[in-house]
């Protein structure tokens, strides 16, 4: 099947694959050859899918997925490859996150910063380092 995922940016990635795993909003999703056509909300998450007998991975931000005919079209604010994520920025987002997250300054978005540092554990997570 075609797996093709987007970005505001550029085309991350187009390929013929045999399986597509990634982050539903309510759960992991998995997608095999001639699965019923959907469209879903995405959460930020690993992206995996099987190519000519090997797994590889893509890091993506939150969007939207549809399948339909064999094709899987994936739209994300970010996709990023292992090459992609810098270790000390997301450590960095991290220990920001996990200040904000502490202080008891009433102007703080608690919503905002829980987002960043799932997404920075996420990052560490993706490359091993956590």
């Amino acid at each position: 099947m075609e797996l093709q995922v987007l970005t505001p940016e550029k085309k991350a990635l187009e390929e013929d694959v045999a399986s597509v795993y990634l982050q539903g909003s309510q759960g992991r999703l998995g997608i095999l050859p001639q699965h019923t056509s959907f469209l879903s909300k995405l959460d930020f998450g690993v992206l995996e899918y099987e190519k000519d007998g090997s797994k590889k991975q893509l890091l993506c931000g939150s969007g939207l997925i549809e399948v339909m005919e064999n094709k899987v079209i994936v739209l994300v604010r970010s996709a990023e490859t292992p090459d992609d994520v810098d270790v000390e920025r997301a450590k960095d987002a991290l220990q920001r996150a996990k200040s904000r997250l502490g202080s008891k300054d009433k102007d703080v978005d608690l919503d905002r910063a829980h987002e960043a540092q799932l997404r920075a554990i996420q990052r560490l997570k993706f490359l091993g380092k956590l």
